[in-house]
């Protein structure tokens, strides 16, 4: 009987660490970040009370299968998708500073139909190349003046009418905005890459980049979409736009950040790339498709409105 005690105890465990951890701190954020995970792992002592008491068993199993549920957001699938009136493709990527495949990758994205492309983590040192990706399409990030701030580029087939870059804090942090005509409407664009939450620093950093922008966005004119690599996830007590549509909201748990490629680490993953749209913006055929030499994968959706 003491190993049902101990299946039972670390059940109610797992099950809390996946709820509760985030609402406690740094390091709890953290922990709940893998809320997933935790609720993977719930399955494990549920199956095991199953020696001692199979009714019992069924009800964990029934509860952790519901909560998989809750989390797993299913009711997604059963989104309406709009009517199609301007429709963009949008992709986005985290490439790496250090990508190997850089070169290969670009090019093979630069042979590919999209509107807009946003990068996080280009390095100045492929200027070259991010020029000579669709070279008739406009640009931000290449030109002396502004550069890559915050390793952020972006390639669009619609003008850039206007761009600016703010800095939250002077370590550098911010995002960029940029106003882009499309269809005789102006569309304001967010590119953003927080910093990732390495150190409790960095972590006040990024919670306190993306309630900045949460305050620009709630009573902004007009519609506006943020992409980017927020390095948080989207139950994360610290992620602000929970009200709003999101990639994660179309697409059930998607995960495009992994900690490795190997077996042991598979279930290290974690959907920290996204994008938020205003009201009036739709969010379809949202796709991951593999980026090779980054940890992370490329979001591939269209916008429409």
């Amino acid at each position: 009987m003491t190993m049902k005690y101990i299946n039972l105890a670390l059940y109610f465990c797992f099950i809390s660490i996946a709820f509760l951890a985030k609402d406690y701190g740094y390091v709890g954020d953290l922990i709940g970040s893998f809320r997933y995970q935790w609720l993977l792992f719930s399955f494990i002592p549920a199956t095991l009370i199953a020696y001692h008491n199979k009714k019992l068993a069924l009800c964990l199993l029934t509860a952790s299968l519901f909560l998989t549920g809750l989390h797993l957001n299913w009711q997604s699938y059963f989104l309406s998708e709009p009517e199609k009136k301007t429709q963009l493709t949008v992709k986005q990527i985290n490439l790496s500073y250090f990508n190997p495949y850089i070169k290969k990758e670009l090019a093979k994205l630069a042979k590919e139909d999209w509107d807009l492309l946003v990068v996080q983590e280009f390095n100045d040192q492929h200027k070259p190349l991010f020029e000579s990706i669709k070279p008739h399409y406009f640009k931000f990030g290449p030109s002396q003046r502004v550069g890559f701030p915050m390793g952020i580029g972006v390639i669009t087939r619609y003008p850039i009418i206007s761009s600016k870059v703010v800095f939250t804090h002077k370590e550098r942090v911010g995002y960029v905005e940029l106003d882009l005509l499309i269809a005789r409407e102006v569309i304001k664009l967010f590119a953003i890459h927080p910093p990732s939450p390495r150190t409790r620093r960095d972590w006040q950093l990024r919670n306190a980049l993306l309630k900045r922008l949460h305050n620009e966005t709630k009573d902004a004119a007009g519609r506006w979409v943020i992409s980017g690599d927020f390095n948080t996830v989207p139950w994360s007590v610290y992620f602000p736009f929970k009200n709003s549509l999101s990639c994660s909201q179309v697409r059930v748990n998607y995960h495009t950040w992994h900690y490795d490629s190997a077996l042991l680490f598979s279930l290290i993953e974690l959907p920290i790339d996204n994008c938020i749209v205003s009201e009036a913006i739709a969010i379809t055929d949202l796709q991951i498709e593999q980026f090779n030499g980054s940890d992370h994968k490329l979001l591939s959706y269209q916008i429409t409105f």
